[in-house]
């Protein structure tokens, strides 16, 4: 029975390897792409309003990165992610969300005060979780 559990597990395991390599290829090539899009959208636009879409350029390029750092972290340290960089995920994702969405005053101050909580829970986390 023994030797069944660690087939499964070891099988499990390879099978969660192979996930998280072909989930940094895929964010690699957005990577590329989002950095191309990037470059185009400087050299080639002629359009006066273009900082709006270099925000969001950028912002999605760090999205993309910050994953790609996330799965890399997830193999340094077999198998284990700590909860720091999903912090960092959603901090840059509500960063991007402010910065492109332009809402009204109460939801930029939502989204502030979350960055905020989330600031504050970063620090006050335990070492053992990072």
């Amino acid at each position: 029975m023994k030797n069944l559990q660690k087939s499964v597990d070891s099988l499990l395991i390879t099978i969660l390897n192979i996930g998280m390599l072909f989930l940094a290829l895929i964010m690699a090539v957005l990577l590329v792409k989002e950095l191309w899009q990037l470059v185009n959208l400087i050299t080639f636009s002629e359009n006066v309003k273009i900082f709006d879409g270099i925000v969001e350029k950028v912002l999605a390029f760090f999205l993309y990165f910050e994953f790609i750092v996330l799965v890399r972290t997830f193999f340094k340290n077999e198998g284990h992610i700590p909860l720091q960089y999903f912090i960092y995920i959603a901090i840059t994702a509500i960063l991007r969300v402010i910065l492109t969405a332009h809402g009204n005053s109460l939801d930029v101050l939502g989204f502030g005060a979350t960055i905020l909580l989330l600031v504050i829970g970063l620090k006050i986390l335990p070492k053992e979780h990072q």
